[in-house]
């Protein structure tokens, strides 16, 4: 029956899987596919000439129906195993694709010689890059974000660290404040990477509240009112979070005494935060930032972006906290910068946005080029000036690029990454002399680690690294590495 069916698709076989989808309405289905085949497939893949007796049919070239960005097929021939790799152009970046093919085969030959010891032992790396090593500058910061950013404060306890349309907060009250919330998330059992979901309005208490979660050894795992209810749930389950730091948890904690607590220490590679996919290819999946690479992050912005304005900035925070970016701003505070909340009412008005800009004195925004353009035409850079102007999200096109780069006195940076990658991969300076699309920048230091999880009965299963090359397995609580694949700044 189901050959009989396959026959009379048949005739349909010339629509590709991206154009079967849209016809029945449905979205990406997956990003990796399996394909176990019962039958080899013989002479048609990786030999050459077919002998029928009277008649030799030669091969001249292999056409595949496969329509994703990435294809590997292993198939036996003549006692060997071929491995077929197929790609799209541009799927693999600087990577093509018999250097996959390479690396496939390289894993595999390993595993079959390691068959009876543990995985651990199996690397990721091929010969080649066995000797590579992370770079020595990115450790700037040691220790937690949060004792970087207490640590901060002790030296500027009086100046302020955050600012909105209704007040102020100095380092020193910033400070206590969250160890006020900390102290109370210690004591309802929040303890080493334990998701804490929190879900405020934008305004100085989420803040208070991501750098409390930090001190108690916590992940931060931000969520928005705003969002639909049953994404947060999907969230909440996949996360088994047992509390929430909402508005009442907050209100709980109110202005109590500053208790004897002392934040959490952190491990190397210890968890600080998860985002959320869009989900876009079925359910949302987590990415852990740990506390390393956010500092690594912190110290590449700080000395590259930051500093050379030469003065302390006040950096506007407009990015969603649901999203990565919104680390950006933040960062800045362990550098002895402030930022300045925007609010729910004034994040999308571009002509709101521009005068709070010039209202508070703000230096510094991060934002999208589309969103730049509305500002730019509400009187950004023209009748309110920036010190420092960052663009992501989104590609910028030549044009704007090179008016960017003409211009005196504003800074402007373009920065890109996936939220794997911590925030942002590279950054690149505004110089008339380069094409946006002929310079991308630098990267930021690559000893960032980064882990994706899914998670099952509210705990990680898998986290595996684009960024440090780390992979290994939740067990009992810690994080078990099995091998390790540091990369350098050209990879």
């Amino acid at each position: 029956a189901v050959q009989r069916e396959a026959a009379e698709l048949r005739e349909h076989a010339y629509l590709s899987h991206a154009e079967l989808r849209a016809a029945g309405g449905i979205g990406d289905m997956y990003d990796t596919l399996l394909v176990y085949e019962n039958f080899p497939p013989g002479g048609l893949v990786g030999s050459g000439d077919f002998d029928l007796g009277d008649a030799v049919i030669r091969p001249s070239a292999l056409e595949s129906l496969a329509h994703f960005p990435v294809t590997i097929a292993a198939h036996p021939t003549d006692g060997q195993l071929t491995v077929l790799v197929e790609t799209l152009d541009g799927a693999l970046g600087l990577l093509d694709a018999e250097a996959l093919g390479r690396r496939v085969l390289t894993v595999v030959r390993r595993l079959l010689d390691r068959w009876d010891r543990p995985l651990r032992e199996v690397a990721i790396t091929i010969d080649d890059e066995s000797g590579q090593k992370a770079p020595n500058d990115t450790a700037r910061y040691g220790g937690g974000f949060h004792t970087v950013f207490t640590e901060a404060a002790a030296d500027r306890l009086g100046s302020v660290a955050l600012t909105w349309a209704g007040g102020e907060l100095t380092f020193r009250e910033l400070d206590e404040a969250a160890d006020r919330v900390a102290a109370e998330l210690v004591r309802r059992g929040v303890t080493a990477e334990t998701p804490v979901p929190i879900l405020l309005r934008r305004s100085p208490e989420y803040v208070i509240a991501m750098l409390a979660v930090l001190k108690s050894g916590g992940l931060v795992v931000p969520l928005d009112p705003g969002m639909p209810a049953e994404r947060i749930q999907e969230i909440l389950t996949q996360t088994g979070a047992g509390l929430i730091v909402d508005d009442e948890f907050m209100t709980t904690v109110g202005e109590q005494p500053i208790p004897d607590f002392r934040p959490a220490e952190v491990r190397p590679g210890q968890g600080a935060y998860i985002v959320f996919t869009s989900g876009t290819t079925g359910k949302p999946k987590g990415v852990i930032g740990t506390h390393q690479a956010l500092l690594a992050y912190a110290a590449d912005h700080a000395r590259n972006v930051l500093r050379p304005a030469g003065r302390r900035l006040r950096i506007a925070h407009a990015w969603s906290f649901t999203f990565d970016a919104a680390w950006q701003p933040l960062v800045a505070l362990l550098d002895g910068h402030s930022n300045h909340i925007i609010g729910d009412e004034v994040q999308r008005d571009a002509e709101a946005l521009v005068a709070e800009i010039a209202r508070f004195g703000i230096d510094m925004i991060d934002t999208t080029p589309s969103m730049f353009a509305q500002l730019r035409g509400a009187g950004l850079l023209s009748t309110v000036p920036l010190t420092v102007l960052a663009l992501g999200g989104e590609a910028i096109g030549t044009t704007l690029w090179r008016s960017l780069s003409e211009l005196d006195g504003v800074a402007v940076h373009n920065c890109y990454g996936p939220t794997e990658t911590t925030v942002e991969a590279v950054v690149a300076s505004a110089d008339p002399a380069h094409e946006v699309d002929q310079n991308i920048g630098e990267p930021v230091p690559a000893w960032a680690p980064k882990k994706t999880a899914e998670f099952w009965n509210g705990r990680p299963v898998v986290w595996t690294s684009m960024w440090g090359g780390r992979w290994g397995v939740w067990k009992h609580g810690q994080f078990i590495t099995l091998s390790s694949n540091p990369v350098t700044n050209g990879g």
